[in-house]
């Protein structure tokens, strides 16, 4: 008994599988974000078409040619761009919609022309494959050509469409310079093989590639939300107080001093009442520009919470953090920021303190950085003062 493969059994079946993951993930698209939704329907758009367009050149011989060809490789285009759509929106690129929906009117001319009007099989072949390479290079393009960190979704995604283009290329290639046109596209060879059962699986891997792409940043979503201050895009408490242990850590380790810094907006509440809280936080954001213009690529800043934020500085004493935080005050003073069309000028008062063996952790410094930024707003505000350990010992500016 020999093994024999049915190409067109396999297309066939390829194409129902591909309709049903199409259908299964339109219906996962209503539990993803709002943002996701859209491009995964443009992704279901693409399986469902593509899975169409498939089962109709599946059906040669058996349906009147021109809906076997014209029609189903015009489907199968649409599938391709819709596939192409998708990604460039999931990476925020311009969707290039025109440019690669007129493929489908070029595959359909294509099929046309050389189909009724011109009978030339080996020009009709080659070129639909090479517009089809180029849809699959558009794809390729867009996967590598942007700065995504890498995943495994993305590289998955990658290899099918890679491997699908340059199987495309060499298809064409091969058609356009011996001019041999494949006269019976079930026939079983090598190349033919190759081309259908990886056609046959793209949508199918590559659907499930695109959902794990989808989970994954998904996930690193979710991994900043929790370390990220929504307002200003800057460490939240959590993330301060995870980096400051591991600060502390190798502070201990290498002997190196460490300093930390409390800042807060003076007279916040004066802002929120008077002008609004779209002015409070407009003054948040202005606030932590200006810090970061003035902090080293070491520093560490982050938001407590209210008007309050924290600067970890490593490999840092107590003498260094206070004129750094002297540059932080005047410079927060100097520069008036608008609001609704009128200036006006902020300032803030710093408390800062060094790690000593004796506080032990986070909770302890930040204390002793708090001590002292207490004192400052109540001996006059705008101001900088330093916690050298003991209750007695705040330094002013």
């Amino acid at each position: 008994m020999t093994w024999q493969f049915d190409i067109r059994t396999a297309m066939l079946l390829g194409s129902a599988l591909t309709f049903l993951v199409g259908a299964m993930m339109l219906v996962a698209s209503t539990t993803q974000p709002i943002a996701e939704r859209g491009i995964m329907r443009w992704w279901v758009l693409g399986a469902i078409s593509y899975s169409v367009g498939f089962a109709l050149i599946g059906l040669r011989g058996w349906i009147w040619i021109g809906w076997s060809v014209v029609l189903g490789n015009g489907i199968v285009a649409v599938g391709l761009a819709c596939f192409a759509i998708a990604m460039r929106r999931y990476f925020g690129m311009p969707e290039w919609r025109r440019r690669l929906l007129a493929l489908v009117p070029a595959i359909l001319a294509t099929s046309v022309t050389f189909l009724f009007a011109v009978r030339d099989d080996s020009f009709r072949q080659g070129l639909i494959l090479l517009q089809y390479a180029v849809v699959f290079a558009v794809c390729v393009q867009t996967l590598y050509r942007n700065d995504q960190p890498p995943s495994v979704g993305r590289h998955m995604v990658g290899v099918l469409f890679g491997t699908c283009m340059c199987l495309m290329l060499v298809h064409a290639l091969l058609v356009l310079l011996w001019r041999d046109p494949i006269p019976n596209i079930f026939a079983v060879t090598p190349l033919t093989i190759s081309v259908f059962v990886v056609g046959g699986l793209l949508p199918v891997l590559g659907t499930i590639a695109f959902l794990l792409m989808c989970t994954e940043r998904n996930q690193r979503e979710l991994e900043t939300a929790a370390r990220i201050d929504h307002l200003t895009g800057i460490n939240n408490r959590g993330a301060i107080e995870a980096m400051a242990t591991r600060m502390i850590a190798t502070t201990l380790r290498h002997g190196e001093p460490m300093a930390l810094m409390v800042v807060d907006i003076d007279h916040f509440k004066r802002i929120n009442d008077e002008l609004g809280h779209a002015a409070g936080d407009k003054a948040l954001l202005a606030t932590v520009q200006m810090l970061q213009q003035l902090v080293r690529t070491c520093d560490v800043l982050g938001r407590l919470g209210g008007e309050e934020f924290v600067l970890l500085m490593p490999d840092t004493d107590a003498v260094q953090a206070r004129r750094a935080a002297e540059r932080m005050r005047v410079e927060v003073e100097r520069t008036p920021v608008t609001f609704f069309g009128t200036f006006r000028s902020l300032t803030v008062s710093i408390g800062v303190a060094e790690y000593r063996v004796e506080d032990g952790n986070f909770s302890r410094l930040l204390q002793r950085a708090d001590r002292a930024l207490y004192s400052a707003k109540h001996s006059g505000r705008n101001r900088v003062l330093v916690d050298l350990m003991a209750p007695d010992t705040l330094m002013a500016v």
